[in-house]
């Protein structure tokens, strides 16, 4: 275990408790907290397009916000309900495209994560998503997408 920071135990604590970033803000990520939800396992799916696996993880009543350049913050695209957002991620998968999950961080009841894809086009593309989870499944994602813009 590692950290930017030299920490000695004092007395009646754990050195343990004094690395643990939920207590004291250090810069290391926590393991998963949340059983029945897997980042791993749902970024490997993002990647393999496996969208029933995808979808089953989110509730029922879950909701998906979309930021990019034609849905501003101030009106962004909400995807509402598990069929609505298995029909967008359907949408969403079926372009000629590479995908790759990077960058993620599982804070139990939060996680985040970065997806970049790259269409056959030339076009790049970089989403970057948090998502609240409740017993297990997404409840709320709020995603940022941006991408190349047409030079001509």
């Amino acid at each position: 275990m590692s950290t930017d920071i030299p920490v000695r135990p004092s007395a009646g604590r754990s050195s343990e408790l004094l690395l643990d970033p939920r207590v004291h803000g250090r810069s290391r990520v926590p393991g998963p907290k949340t059983t029945g939800f897997h980042l791993g396992t749902f970024a490997a799916a993002l990647e393999d397009r496996d969208i029933g696996y995808q979808s089953s993880r989110y509730a029922l009543d879950a909701d998906v916000r979309i930021v990019d350049p034609d849905n501003p913050p101030s009106a962004p695209q909400t995807v509402h309900g598990r069929p609505a957002i298995h029909a967008w991620l359907l949408h969403a998968r079926t372009r000629d495209l590479d995908l790759h999950v990077t960058r993620l961080i599982d804070g139990g009841n939060r996680v985040a994560f970065t997806e970049l894809w790259h269409h056959r086009d030339g076009t790049a593309v970089v989403a970057t998503s948090t998502a609240e989870i409740e017993a297990g499944l997404i409840i709320r994602r709020h995603t940022v997408l941006v991408w190349d813009h047409d030079p001509r």
